[in-house]
């Protein structure tokens, strides 16, 4: 059964006016407009390195060899989780628009479970970080955009993703309702309460 209507919040409704405005483009021409655009994503990244590897100006390995290099300078410029994370209280962290709870660490500090929730429908990142441990997100409801090194993806309820240990990460609530376990291993000190 084919979804007949959106049910948008405020800021998405008033961004459509502004660019219906401009346009002249129906809220329904932009919306599909955009949502095929999210269905069929290839990042410019990607489309540039395809089209340079196609025409013969690069090879493959090339390709692979700058990635490699850029993602090794975003690490080197990424933030330390605790310099991302402010304490709300004794046992809340925050960062962006999620709350951060210990639920779990083993005492050997061999693993630990976290709860990150969105507290609000701003949508801010929890930005790019690296840590040791290698992460399991799970997303009990709603949606969770991620970008791991290079690539981005969005994973609904129920799903998950893993992160490895290293990797530089980001992640963003795709709505209010959004709830997430995430498992480490080992332990990161920045996320014990």
């Amino acid at each position: 059964m084919p979804l007949k209507h959106l049910v948008l919040e405020d800021d998405v409704h008033r961004e459509l006016r502004r660019v219906k405005d401009q346009t002249g483009l129906t809220v329904r021409d932009i919306g599909n407009c955009v949502l095929r655009a999210l269905l069929r994503h290839e990042s410019l990244g990607d489309a540039v390195c395809s089209k340079l590897v196609h025409d013969g100006l690069v090879s493959r390995q090339q390709v692979a060899e700058t990635r490699k290099e850029v993602v090794e300078g975003l690490r080197e410029r990424c933030k330390s989780v605790s310099d991302l994370v402010r304490h709300a209280d004794r046992d809340t962290l925050i960062s962006g628009s999620w709350t951060l709870r210990e639920l779990y660490c083993a005492p050997d500090g061999s693993y630990q479970i976290i709860s990150a929730h969105a507290r609000d429908s701003r949508k801010r990142p929890f930005l790019p970080h690296t840590h040791a441990s290698e992460e399991l997100f799970v997303v009990l409801s709603g949606s969770l955009l991620i970008t791991i090194d290079d690539r981005s993806e969005i994973i609904a309820a129920p799903g998950y993703v893993r992160v490895p240990e290293q990797a530089v990460h980001s992640t963003t609530p795709g709505s209010a309702a959004t709830l997430v376990l995430g498992i480490l291993r080992p332990a990161e000190p920045s996320f014990m309460a």
